[in-house]
């Protein structure tokens, strides 16, 4: 599957930067964009974001393309971008194919407009609490007990403790939570390997709020398990817990 420029209804944009104050601009300037667009950070060849932008006829291609493209431009003139270009969107088929990925991306654009509005602050604990979130609604409210029988326990350096007291997990996403329920049940129904599949989602979580970064994406799985780990358990348990963080 993959939709070309101009001939789908879908664009997608690469945009090309190193600055992290470019997704605070996309909050600002691109709340126009059409319901259920999302982004995710790569880092090859060089570091840019990719914009999905979903539309309701392929004739407004040329429309979103320019104001796209202006808003590029206006960065490029502030030094924020080095290039923007247009791209073939391809679909991975791993987030499965018809309803169920049309569900994965419904996912995907409510997980954006999570990452975009908490971009303040300690990125990794925001990164850990996101995707404790995202394993809740995937899990049906299971997400602590899937955290801490799917995340391999790591040793390493110690766990700050402030780090870990900021870990707080939203209750206000109801979007991200809906999107996540109808897409499991549709991974379900297409026997797909929801392990797996919830595995990607918090890959995907992480890309999107730091980027690809292995090192990173394992210490917030690691700061997620812990703070799910002390939740579960109280009492002689608890000092189970503390051990991981001494």
């Amino acid at each position: 599957l993959q939709h070309w420029p101009g001939r789908s209804r879908w664009l997608d944009a690469r945009v090309f930067s190193r600055s992290p104050s470019i997704l605070t601009d996309i909050l600002a300037h691109l709340l126009e964009l059409p319901t259920g667009w999302w982004f995710l950070r790569y880092p090859d060849p060089t570091p840019h974001l990719r914009l999905r932008v979903p539309l309701r006829e392929d004739e407004l291609f040329a429309g979103a393309a320019h104001d796209l493209a202006l808003w590029a431009e206006r960065l490029h003139d502030d030094g924020l971008v080095t290039e923007y270009s247009l791209a073939t969107y391809r679909p991975e088929t791993r987030h499965g194919s018809g309803p169920a990925l049309a569900a994965a991306e419904k996912v995907f654009a409510a997980d954006s407009r999570t990452v975009l509005r908490r971009l303040s602050g300690d990125r990794e604990a925001a990164t850990a609490a996101g995707m404790i979130a995202v394993a809740h609604g995937f899990t049906g409210g299971d997400g602590l007990r899937w955290l801490i029988d799917h995340v391999p326990h790591r040793s390493g350096p110690r766990l700050d403790p402030a780090q870990l007291a900021r870990i707080t997990v939203p209750d206000d996403d109801a979007e991200l939570a809906e999107a996540l329920a109808a897409y499991r049940a549709l991974t379900d129904q297409d026997g797909m390997d929801t392990d797996q599949v919830l595995a990607d989602l918090l890959h995907l979580h992480h890309a999107r709020t730091i980027g690809v970064d292995t090192a990173s994406e394992r210490r917030c799985l690691r700061l997620a398990r812990t703070v799910a780990h002390t939740a579960l358990h109280t009492g002689h348990h608890r000092e189970d817990a503390k051990a991981d963080i001494r």
